[in-house]
């Protein structure tokens, strides 16, 4: 991630007011939010920060409660939670134009929950920035769109070595350069699609197999029940399959 990670961080630093938003956008299982969780670890010189999950359900209210309790750590936590939900809106969007401010809302599923979010961030009033991970490309057209990408195949192998093949086996044979077990990872590698997740997952499950014969079993048991197609919501599918 290292190139995303540069790329993000330089575009995180700009003080320019006309990029307040950056989203990171891609499929389920693309690493959206390991990706963002490095770039938040960075902070920027920021003031305060404020990194919250808000998921396919919702909960305005208690989103923004969360958010101020970071933003203000030392602040009365009752006096926050007796809040109403506008007045927390004017609350956050007060701190935000006194205070340089990171605000990470990852895994927004909606544009009507972004709709309902933004209002409690003065985007070109301030110079805090908001960064969001999403699947949802409408929501991403905001401002700065960093869209991820699959790994290629080469990258997916070298993955799945890291996580799958010892260096040396019991009987101290290298096995991580044997051609047949890459000829049976890279089939596997491409009917997971190169999707990190999934690839990490296969990985995991052949960790320490080293027979050839229980590599094919993994590649049999996938090739029968993994269903293939494009376009984000089959490559959600996708890993589903390979995580049952």
């Amino acid at each position: 991630m290292k190139n995303d990670i540069d790329l993000l961080v330089s575009r995180m630093q700009k003080d320019d007011r006309s990029c307040r938003v950056i989203s990171i956008c891609g499929m389920g299982g693309l690493g959206k939010t390991t990706l963002a969780r490095k770039i938040y670890q960075h902070k920027f010189g920021f003031e305060a920060h404020a990194w919250v999950c808000i998921t396919q359900k919702l909960q305005a209210k208690a989103i923004f409660k969360e958010i101020l309790k970071q933003l203000l750590p030392g602040e009365n936590n009752e006096r926050v939670m007796g809040m109403g939900e506008d007045e927390l809106v004017r609350e956050l969007y007060d701190i935000q134009k006194v205070k340089k401010c990171l605000v990470v809302l990852d895994d927004i599923w909606e544009i009507d929950h972004w709709d309902i979010l933004k209002n409690a961030f003065p985007l070109a009033e301030s110079n805090s920035k908001i960064l969001l991970t999403t699947r949802n490309q409408r929501i991403a057209d905001t401002e700065f769109v960093y869209k991820l990408e699959c790994l290629t195949e080469d990258e997916s192998w070298d993955l799945l070595q890291k996580i799958a093949l010892p260096i040396h086996d019991s009987e101290g044979s290298s096995t991580s350069n044997s051609k047949h077990f890459e000829a049976i990872g890279r089939e596997l590698i491409r009917k997971c699609g190169c999707l990190p997740l999934a690839v990490s997952v296969i990985g995991g499950i052949l960790r320490g197999q080293r027979y050839l014969g229980d590599w094919k079993k993994v590649l049999e048991n996938i090739d029968s029940h993994l269903k293939h197609g494009k376009g984000v919501d089959a490559n959600d599918k996708r890993v589903v399959h390979v995580l049952n």
